[in-house]
């Protein structure tokens, strides 16, 4: 606005106008940022997986959802700078699911949120969209398939 206020249409190389220019410095910012992204799984190998997958963010990989709230908890002002949140919905032994993690810090962050589950997992759609938390299909693979993948990334 103040750029265009200026009136310096006249400065700048055409066909470009000022709100051309300013669209396209916008985007070149918009595209230098890199998404900060927190991936919750208890298995090592998905979480390797994501890692390498979100080579080009700030990927925070936790195995649990206990080392993620505490990590909340030691630094409460991250959960407001992450995009987006990936945490699959059986972690292991705990007693607590990732629908009940991401239900506890959703009023905490404007992240999107993902729960990551297998096809055979009976998932509440509905409740799910309602609550602002969106589902992902997990891919179950053999531990044929599984054993090769771990070869190729080895």
């Amino acid at each position: 606005q103040k750029l265009a206020s200026l009136k310096v249409d006249a400065m700048i190389p055409k066909p470009l106008s000022s709100q051309q220019l300013l669209g396209l410095i916008l985007a070149a910012c918009i595209r230098a940022q890199k998404a900060h992204v927190a991936v919750i799984d208890d298995d090592a190998f998905i979480l390797e997986c994501w890692e390498k997958s979100l080579s080009d963010t700030h990927v925070f990989l936790f195995s649990s959802a206990t080392e993620f709230l505490q990590h909340v908890v030691e630094h409460p002002e991250w959960l407001t700078k992450l995009d987006a949140i990936f945490c699959d919905h059986f972690l292991g032994d705990e007693e607590l699911r990732g629908e009940d993690l991401l239900q506890r810090i959703r009023s905490q962050t404007g992240a999107d949120l993902f729960l990551i589950s297998e096809s055979n997992f009976a998932k509440p759609e509905d409740a799910i969209s309602r609550n602002g938390i969106r589902f992902l299909e997990k891919n179950v693979l053999s531990w044929e398939e599984i054993s090769r993948l771990r070869k190729r990334v080895s």
